[in-house]
């Protein structure tokens, strides 16, 4: 229930910067030289400010609900539910007792630098919560006495599509 009601503020917090706040130029410039311009340049990598994944789904956002800053970051606002959902998860499985369970949840969630990635459209949310639920198929793949390939191989198609979503999260791919 606690985790619940965290999970519902952090969620509210993000939803309220990603409207109020302007665009930054990194957001900018992904709009202008990639979503704007349309699908075909979608995956032009001439540029850092192209997060692949990041990028594309800025494009399917605007086409679907316009081209408003919360429009262009509802992506990464999405995820936030997603890396909320694994982290619990996550913890849930990792401690059995629940004052450690809880207390890892908010560490993990009530970090306010790792909020503000969530109501910003440059794919850092989206590459920590494809993150995060690598961490959980990996820890429930080699948790038991024997390892899961199927979990073990989601873990690594998610970290895969972390660097996807943004390549400094090449690091952890490789990891």
């Amino acid at each position: 229930l606690l985790c619940g009601v965290i999970s519902v503020c952090a969620l509210v917090y993000v939803c309220m910067r990603a409207l109020r706040l302007p665009f930054v130029h990194d957001e900018g410039a992904t709009y202008l030289l990639f979503v704007l311009p349309g699908a075909s340049s979608l995956l032009d990598c001439y540029t850092a400010h192209n997060h692949f994944l990041n990028t594309i789904l800025m494009y399917c956002s605007s086409k679907l609900f316009g081209n408003s800053e919360f429009a262009l970051r509802l992506p990464n606002v999405a995820f936030h539910a997603v890396f909320m959902a694994a982290s619990f998860l996550f913890v849930r499985r990792r401690f059995s007792d629940a004052v450690p369970a809880v207390c890892a949840f908010i560490v993990l969630n009530m970090n306010l630098f790792v909020l503000d990635f969530f109501s910003l459209a440059r794919g850092y949310g989206i590459a920590m919560a494809l993150m995060m639920v690598s961490l959980f198929f990996f820890l429930r793949g080699v948790g038991g006495n024997e390892p899961d390939k199927k979990n073990v191989l989601s873990a690594f198609w998610c970290a895969g599509l972390a660097a996807f979503a943004n390549l400094s999260f090449l690091n952890f791919l490789a990891g």
